[in-house]
């Protein structure tokens, strides 16, 4: 075991937290990388297996936990991956050339909020929908 590689899995492991609590609040998938997410798992397991053949310890736990919590973030992607790509009805404001920063800024909260609003609306029509039908 080496310090190094365990404080390395638990940098990258303090990132996918975040990242999944983002997608479960906006479902808003724009952005991440399936192809990526399954790289970081094969290369997880493959950490996992090394272990598991020449130097079982306890940073199997940190490999273990960091490809569950990719796994999680991958499948939100499919989950709201549908949803996210109705974005794309909203173009990007003409004047972002003019104030690059500010304005994708101001463009990416809109429509995190005008999705998510409608997300929200669509969810509770469903739920009530469904209690009236038992």
């Amino acid at each position: 075991m080496s310090i190094f590689e365990a404080t390395m899995l638990i940098c990258f492991g303090m990132s996918w937290p975040i990242s999944i609590a983002k997608s479960l609040r906006t479902k808003v998938v724009a952005g991440k990388s399936p192809l990526f997410m399954m790289l970081l798992c094969f290369g997880y397991l493959c950490g996992i297996a090394h272990k598991v053949l020449y130097s079982m310890d306890w940073v199997i736990l940190l490999y273990t936990l960091n490809m569950v919590l990719v796994a999680i973030d991958l499948t939100l992607y499919f989950k709201y991956r549908g949803l996210t790509s109705k974005l794309t009805k909203y173009p990007m404001p003409h004047n972002s050339q003019q104030y690059p920063q500010q304005t994708l800024a101001t463009w990416e909260n809109q429509l995190v909020h005008q999705f998510s609003h409608k997300v929200r609306r669509f969810h509770r029509q469903h739920h009530h929908r469904n209690w009236r039908s038992h």
